[in-house]
């Protein structure tokens, strides 16, 4: 399956340009009503799909990772509309991570973290279990790729015939099948239920020993104490450190 993110490689070949519309073509129609949907501003604040941020279907090369965080989507924050969205290293970030160029987890510019250290913050005690020539071996997929303030799952009425998901969401799951085939670890750090049911594969893999679950969704660390499993905070070190 092809990268459907290359129809963006000349929008965003020059950082510096701020685009305001950072949709798929064949994700656009289906925002567009589900957006349009809302009856009400307050909820629309709350569940809209912001076209004007970076997409973030996934962090880090994941391609050369060993271990995926699998989570919801990226959140969409009003104070750091004018810090993080708009910060150069974030934005190149964003778009080396598109096309598989970036070879960290979370770009290490300290402006950069300042302003965004959600993961940095989740993953502080794998990072040092593993050493930082190691964190590079850890990528995060979202379910949905682009950022709102609170999830809501688009209903198949949105949707054109038989798709149920957007071509940006059928890319990463294309991506996690591929990704199974080759032995990667992954922990699901929230929307287990959705997880499974859009990549069966994935309900499999665990009967195998390939996938771990997050004890506390809300508080997803990277931590010992943090999956149901007990042993698998030590086979996601084993696996990352080999």
């Amino acid at each position: 399956m092809k990268n459907p993110w290359n129809e963006f490689k000349e929008k965003l070949i020059d950082f510096e340009i701020e685009n305001k519309d950072y949709l798929l073509k064949d994700d656009s129609e289906t925002i567009r009503k589900f957006n349009e949907s809302f009856k009400s501003d307050k909820i629309k604040e709350l569940y809209q799909v912001h076209q004007e941020v970076h997409p973030y279907p996934y962090t880090g090369n994941i391609k050369k990772a060993e271990v995926i965080l699998l989570a919801t989507n990226p959140g969409f924050v009003d104070e750091e509309v004018e810090t993080l969205y708009k910060n150069k290293s974030f934005q190149k970030e964003c778009v080396e991570n598109l096309f598989f160029q970036n070879n960290y987890f979370v770009n290490n510019d300290k402006e950069r973290v300042k302003y965004g250290d959600y993961w940095i913050k989740r993953t502080k005690k794998l990072k040092a279990d593993i050493g930082e020539e190691n964190y590079n071996k850890i990528g995060l997929m979202q379910f949905f790729p682009y950022h709102t303030k609170k999830y809501r799952k688009i209903a198949k009425k949105y949707f054109s015939g038989d798709q149920k998901y957007l071509k940006s969401q059928e890319f990463n799951f294309y991506l996690i099948r591929q990704f199974i085939k080759e032995g990667k670890l992954f922990i699901i750090t929230r929307s287990k239920k959705e997880w499974y049911k859009a990549i069966p594969e994935l309900a499999e893999y665990k009967e195998k020993g390939g996938v771990f679950e997050i004890r506390n969704y809300r508080q997803p660390y990277i931590t010992p104490n943090n999956f149901i499993d007990k042993n698998a905070y030590e086979k996601i070190v084993k696996k990352i450190c080999n």
